[in-house]
């Protein structure tokens, strides 16, 4: 059993992500200029972890990293406590929800990040990413939808490596929200 728990603790994001059953995928950031047909690489790579619930296509990704991080980052407190939103003001909800909880969404106009598999993608295959100050990221609408309690592509409460406080021990430290 303590070769099994030391294993788990010493896992990469990528057999983390794969234990708890989530798929890690290479994606890169991309911006496509207006009317331009090839999307212009930016920013590198990333290794995310994309859950997806198979009866209904739908899903949620992660960045890697921060799911096997071993400290709760603000990605994974903004999912498990789920702050209030203020009114939507227009434009993008899960944009604003993002914004709101201090993280900026990296997606443009016509871009965003997808997987580097693909050479052109489709605006329909980029994803909006809510990255937190500590570099933390996760799926915008994922993390919108899940406010609502709808779960897309699979429950992340479980499936973070770091231990998430609980309310009483969040009422003592505090949140930044």
């Amino acid at each position: 059993m303590a070769a099994t728990n030391n294993a788990a603790a010493s896992a990469s994001p990528k057999s983390w992500c794969t234990a708890k059953g989530g798929k890690p995928v290479d994606y890169s950031y991309a911006h496509s200029y207006t009317n331009s047909p090839n999307p212009a690489p930016r920013g590198g790579h990333t290794l995310m972890c994309e859950f997806t619930n198979t009866k209904d296509d739908a899903s949620i990704t992660v960045g890697a990293d921060t799911l096997a991080a071993d400290q709760p980052t603000l990605a994974a407190l903004a999912y498990t406590f789920k702050p209030k939103r203020r009114p939507w003001t227009g434009g993008n909800p899960a944009t604003q929800y993002c914004a709101d909880l201090g993280g900026a969404v990296q997606f443009g106009d016509d871009g965003g990040w997808a997987p580097s598999e693909l050479k052109n993608p489709a605006p329909d295959q980029f994803i909006g990413m809510c990255v937190f100050a500590d570099r933390s990221m996760i799926d915008e609408w994922g993390l919108f939808y899940h406010l609502g309690d709808v779960m897309r592509g699979a429950d992340l409460k479980d499936k973070w490596k770091a231990k998430i406080p609980t309310n009483a021990q969040v009422g003592q430290s505090g949140l930044p929200w």
